[in-house]
């Protein structure tokens, strides 16, 4: 499947509401489902905002041994909104422009799987994984390679990543791991959770932290038998202020069965 064509619509639309997708399921009642099955495949764009998977409201994808390319900006990976929801086994996905993660929930929350896989960002301020939801990761590898904002993974509000037996890593300047409240209606409630286990986590930059928790957030992140490599030695920044303007974060850092240094 090869997409190509802007879309005139705003950036919410793309980001939301799934317009201009490669592939797409959904339903506004989320009662009943919408539902793609794919086994092998390939899928490209070289549009803007055109996401490779969407799935909305009830939609429900189900995805294996997939390459997904995307070369524009704001094109994501795999996204959900609004309660869809993706279950995703040995893809190969690559997002070479900004504000492009690779794998994605945004407004209104979702859920998204991936087992084995490599997941790879090119573009400038983009995670691996971000969550305005509940994602899971397990027995994958990743790289976020841009030196500009890119991340391994960012939670905003209540809501969460669970990593297990992964290798990632990360360039960005910045931050390894972002833990906020952005304020923008994306995401409700102020207590993000990240919890890895089981898994390699490499950050290449000599003075970025590798947790970042900003803006008014309780944020808690467990690592549990992790291979950490952190050049700068700061485990978490807890900030008083940021980007946002806002200020009173806490961050619980909690280190099992490994050797932490920092």
């Amino acid at each position: 499947i090869s997409k190509s064509g802007d879309t005139t619509t705003t950036g919410n639309e793309n980001i939301f509401y799934c317009i201009n997708s490669s592939v797409y399921a959904g339903n506004e009642d989320t009662s009943t489902t919408a539902v793609w099955a794919m086994t092998n495949g390939l899928i490209s764009s070289s549009a803007k905002g055109a996401n490779g998977f969407f799935a909305y409201g009830g939609g429900r994808l189900y995805l294996d041994n997939i390459a997904i390319t995307n070369t524009a900006r704001a094109s994501r990976g795999l996204i959900a909104t609004y309660g869809g929801e993706i279950y995703a086994s040995n893809m190969y996905i690559e997002t070479q422009n900004e504000t492009s993660s690779v794998i994605a929930t945004d407004r209104g929350g979702g859920k998204v799987v991936v087992d084995g896989g490599t997941y790879v960002a090119k573009g400038r301020k983009c995670a691996i994984i971000y969550s305005a939801g509940e994602m899971y990761a397990y027995n994958a590898t990743g790289a976020s390679e841009n030196t500009d904002g890119g991340e391994i993974a960012d939670v905003e509000g209540d809501n969460s990543i669970t990593i297990s037996n992964c290798v990632f890593s990360c360039n960005g300047s910045s931050r390894g791991i972002l833990l906020m409240q952005s304020g923008s209606g994306d995401a409700s409630g102020v207590n993000p959770v990240v919890t890895v286990t089981d898994s390699s986590l490499t950050m290449t930059d000599s003075s970025a932290p590798f947790i970042e928790v900003a803006t008014v957030v309780d944020a808690t992140i467990t690592l549990d038998n992790v291979e950490l490599t952190v050049p700068s030695k700061i485990l978490m920044a807890v900030q008083e202020g940021s980007q946002w303007s806002t200020s009173g974060a806490t961050g619980t850092l909690i280190l099992k069965n490994g050797d932490y240094e920092g």
